[in-house]
């Protein structure tokens, strides 16, 4: 059984261990929330999933060699009783066998599987979609409103505040993964532990002269700026997932720059237009923003929305290196920048 991604939160508070649903399949290319979510199913199932007589461990590469433990262990009683959890760690196809045990015969206790990014055509992913007792939840990359949701709720936990201005902030700093997401949230609680959260807090715990946010990178690139926009594929050269989070914010600068330009051409003031964007333009980056449009003709920019949507899709399907690719697009960006200041 397939579960939207909408339906996806809803769907892991209403597991029990009464559940006709016996194995979990979760995937996708955020594996801090691949982790983060098998944790809630298994606390939801037998409360303490470092439980050792009720929380069984098995690795997919045992399992693709050993498929039949997978139904030994699932016959068999916890010592202190009640319902036992196997919890595969790295699933792929390679353990479809063993799965196969748990589809194809009506067990008791239950299995959660942690898997990777599977792809449509992945047998396991398959099996599972169709099978009435598995259940599969897609677990993809946080957005910038997910990241800002997250955020709040999390610093709401510690009665911890944040102006809307270092939220805006401090999510240009947060990766894709929901993993280290809640561990950069953790680390802001620890610094303030009280009151309201502002930008002055928030550069105050980036530490590291060299850590540099997505938006920053993607501002100094369309200005130019090679040396400063490159510094982010080099903190994120290896996570895929934010290095295709960067090809999709400089995707949405373009895509602004040509929406500022076009009411430019209709009469519209500059200043008014930035001021009435939605989400608004964070204000560290206003008057860059007021340049870029200003230089860059609108010509360049519907190439370049091309170019960008062309590298995200080389990215996920051509095998080439991503990091590659992305500075590729990121170094033509610049050099564009620099034939309009010629003219």
């Amino acid at each position: 059984m397939k579960i939207s991604s909408s339906q996806v939160e809803g769907f892991i508070s209403g597991i029990s261990p009464d559940s006709n649903i016996k194995c979990f399949l979760l995937y996708g290319p955020d594996h801090g929330l691949v982790c983060e979510r098998a944790k809630k199913i298994i606390c939801n199932l037998v409360n303490d999933p470092n439980d050792p007589f009720r929380v069984i461990p098995f690795s997919a590469d045992f399992l693709s060699k050993n498929p039949s433990h997978l139904g030994d262990a699932l016959r068999s009683e916890s010592l202190l009783g009640g319902l036992k959890v196997i919890w595969i760690k790295e699933g792929n196809d390679k353990i479809l066998d063993a799965v196969n045990y748990i589809l194809n015969e009506r067990f008791e206790n239950m299995v959660v599987i942690e898997a990777g990014d599977l792809g449509p055509k992945s047998k396991l992913r398959k099996e599972c979609d169709t099978a009435n007792i598995a259940a599969t939840l897609s677990c993809y990359l946080d957005d910038a409103n997910k990241l800002s949701y997250l955020a709040k709720q999390q610093l709401n936990e510690y009665g911890i505040t944040i102006s809307p201005n270092a939220l805006s902030y401090f999510v240009n700093f947060l990766g894709s993964d929901r993993g280290r997401s809640r561990s950069e949230i953790e680390k802001l609680t620890l610094y303030k532990q009280t009151g309201e959260i502002t930008t002055h807090d928030i550069e105050a715990i980036i530490d590291d002269a060299s850590t540099i946010s997505i938006d920053q990178s993607v501002f100094a690139i369309f200005s130019g700026d090679i040396e400063t926009g490159l510094k982010i594929t080099e903190q994120v050269s290896s996570d895929v997932g934010a290095l295709i989070n960067i090809i999709r914010n400089a995707q949405k600068h373009a895509r602004r720059l040509f929406f500022i330009q076009s009411r430019l051409t209709k009469g519209e003031n500059i200043k008014q237009t930035i001021n009435g964007l939605k989400p608004p333009v964070f204000f560290k980056f206003r008057e860059r923003l007021i340049d870029q449009a200003k230089t860059w003709p609108n010509t360049k920019i519907y190439c370049l929305i091309e170019e960008l949507i062309e590298a995200e899709i080389a990215m996920k399907s051509t095998g080439y290196p991503s990091k590659a690719i992305c500075e590729r697009i990121l170094l033509k960006i610049a050099a564009y920048k620099a034939q309009i200041e010629q003219y």
